[in-house]
């Protein structure tokens, strides 16, 4: 089961963070939901307090493993909010573990696939994470992710939280967001599940979302790709407000 810290009380959101990161990326954010919410935060595989399951290898794997953590600690029919590689995540749920969310918001993130110049990207990653200190490669990939006007102690802070994960999680987060799968299509398949994306007008590390349909919300927030940290209590205000609409 993966360690996960609970607040608040109300309607149930789980929050999944990026890689490496922990629930700590969300600490800015809880503090504005658990006044209305019952907030639970995730640390995923190799992140935070969780260790890598000998048995959770792939995308589905860890789908499989939200949802059976999510099922063990009583939660049911939550809105799971993932960002960056956690929004990866959560469109395997909507692909495969369905009944553990009533509602998806992908933030700073996106349903697509890798494309090949991007998958060889991670596996270049990986094979730096195994081979350079931490601190050198953390520091050489978190710049995308902020924009000039983010803070500078911002960016240490994310470079601190990424200590919490060890090379077999950073191993584990790459090797799962290179070869997961494209689930675009089915996002609008499933009109009977609410998505929300949330994208930084500054975030040049995530496509246009080009997807339409009745189920589905877009929003926008003056940041990087690091809002959950960067514009709190935006994202919160947006995250209220869809969640009141549906």
């Amino acid at each position: 089961m993966l360690q996960h810290q609970r607040a608040g009380s109300g309607r149930t959101i789980v929050l999944i963070h990026g890689l490496l990161g922990s629930h700590d990326i969300f600490s800015r954010v809880v503090p504005l939901l658990a006044d209305e919410y019952d907030v639970v935060t995730l640390d995923l595989p190799g992140h935070g307090g969780s260790e890598v399951p000998a048995d959770v290898a792939t995308m589905p794997d860890l789908a499989r493993e939200i949802a059976q953590t999510l099922d063990a600690i009583g939660v049911q029919d939550p809105v799971v909010v993932g960002h960056s590689w956690g929004g990866y995540a959560v469109c395997e749920i909507i692909a495969s573990q369905p009944q553990a969310l009533q509602a998806a918001a992908i933030i700073y993130s996106q349903p697509y696939a890798d494309p090949p110049e991007k998958q060889q990207g991670r596996t270049d990653a990986i094979k730096r994470f195994e081979t350079e200190p931490w601190d050198d490669v953390v520091r050489a990939l978190f710049p995308a992710y902020f924009a000039d006007y983010d803070p500078p102690e911002m960016f240490e802070e994310a470079i601190a939280i990424t200590k919490q994960a060890s090379v077999d999680g950073a191993r584990f987060a790459l090797t799962t967001i290179r070869d997961r799968a494209d689930h675009s299509g089915t996002i609008l398949q499933r009109p009977e599940i609410p998505v929300l994306f949330v994208s930084g007008t500054d975030d040049l590390s995530m496509p246009e979302i080009d997807l339409e349909g009745d189920h589905i919300t877009k929003a926008e927030t003056r940041s990087s790709h690091m809002g959950p940290m960067t514009v709190p209590d935006e994202l919160a205000r947006i995250l209220k407000d869809w969640i009141a609409s549906l």
